[in-house]
């Protein structure tokens, strides 16, 4: 084989193994922003059961205090009661 010959196998073999790697490169990328989207998925997800829990804090604060006053009320009829007897 003469110069010419070695160099377009050279060439040949050059491309192709560029071809391979922007292949397996190609596959890297998109198995990675295949798997980005379950990731924000996740996120939303996650910031939506924060505020269902936050929203859920602030009702269970507010039936506290309602309980409170409904205590205070039965404390204050059992006074009166007691006093009627």
């Amino acid at each position: 084989m003469n110069v010419r010959a070695w160099a377009d196998v050279i060439g040949t073999a050059g491309f192709f193994t560029l071809v391979i790697v922007l292949i397996i490169q190609g596959s890297r990328i998109w198995r990675s922003r295949r798997a980005a989207v379950p990731e924000s998925h996740y996120r939303e997800l996650a910031e939506h059961a924060v505020r269902v829990q936050e929203e859920t804090e602030r009702q269970l604060r507010e039936t506290a205090e309602r309980l409170t006053e409904i205590n205070t009320r039965v404390a204050t009829l059992e006074r009166i009661l007691k006093d009627v007897d």
